[in-house]
């Protein structure tokens, strides 16, 4: 009888006594393997899993669940969080911003901000993108910016009117245009060697390097000269005591000169000089521009004996 009292004292006092799993779930996994260490459970298995509610390192759940009796030493499987589906980002310059968003959006990206700035590239592409690619992000968590071409940078087009070739130079520097002059024409307003009219007009928005046509002022057309050919008589001035002249004697030479205002003359200067000893003919040009004043004098010697002064409207 004793001994086999003894017997079923010494089963019961062997058999592995019943415990129960404590509660670990949002426990950091360090704490959560001593906690059920000191309970007397052995972690026989630890799993990784992503998780949206337990942040990285931090106990999702056990195996078997908390509450459960288990005898002492029996194994535990310990399931830890990695934190939530990462997803690598793809290198998204060069495509379209509109695109890119709606396809980020199906993955749950909710922060997307664009930055405009001028680009050779067609409007609405992006050019350039932070978080950069190939790196791997939280969706809900990550903002993305996209740097997304506004297109290229255009400037109006300034009034070219009245500019001379070298304004026309400087401008074309400084806008990084550029200017061909086409052709040139008279204009009664418009003072030669300035610009006329342009094209395009002004205020059009221009790309760089683009090319502007101006026409140049010749400056007033020229106006029909008006002649005047007249035929002067020069008489020669007989002196006081001619009747005392016998037949054959010579005259004294008497010094003519004269001059003509016009296009191509001033009254400065002679345009002809000559001496006579008799009654001469001369015939005489004057040219007058429109506008003009012109006229002649006939000076013997150094008396004026004839002159006349008209202007371009009273010649035919």
């Amino acid at each position: 009888l004793v001994i086999a009292l003894l017997a079923v004292v010494l089963t019961m006092w062997l058999k592995p006594k019943e415990i129960i799993v404590p509660e670990v779930i949002g426990e950091e996994e360090l704490a959560a393997t001593e906690l059920l260490e000191k309970e007397g459970f052995v972690i026989d298995e630890r799993l990784e899993e992503t998780s949206d509610e337990f942040n990285a390192g931090q106990v999702i759940k056990t195996i078997p669940e908390a509450g459960k009796k288990r005898k002492e030493g029996d194994g535990v499987k310990l399931f830890v969080s990695i934190g939530k589906d990462k997803m690598k980002l793809l290198n998204y310059v060069g495509r379209s911003y509109e695109a890119t968003v709606q396809f980020l959006e199906n993955y749950g990206f909710e922060k997307i901000t664009p930055v405009e700035e001028y680009s050779d590239e067609p409007i609405g592409t992006i050019i350039g993108q932070q978080p950069e690619a190939d790196q791997e992000v939280v969706p809900e968590d990550t903002e993305i910016i996209f740097t997304v071409s506004k297109g290229k940078e255009l400037h109006s087009l300034n009034d070219l009117s009245g500019m001379t070739e070298k304004q026309l130079e400087s401008y074309a520097k400084s806008a990084v245009l550029t200017i061909h002059i086409v052709s040139g024409e008279y204009s009664e307003t418009v003072e030669k060697g300035r610009v006329i009219s342009q094209k395009p007009p002004k205020g059009t928005k221009m790309d760089k390097h683009e090319r502007v046509d101006v026409v140049m002022s010749k400056g007033a057309p020229s106006k029909p000269v008006k002649l005047l050919v007249k035929t002067i008589t020069i008489p020669y001035e007989n002196p006081e005591d001619e009747d005392e002249w016998e037949e054959g004697d010579e005259r004294e030479p008497q010094k003519i000169q004269i001059y003509i205002q016009d296009r191509k003359h001033t009254m400065n200067d002679p345009v002809e000089e000559f001496e006579i000893t008799e009654d001469t003919s001369r015939k005489i040009t004057i040219e007058l521009e429109e506008g003009e004043r012109g006229g002649y004098k006939v000076l013997r010697n150094q008396t004026v004996i004839e002159e006349d002064k008209f202007d371009y409207k009273e010649l035919n």
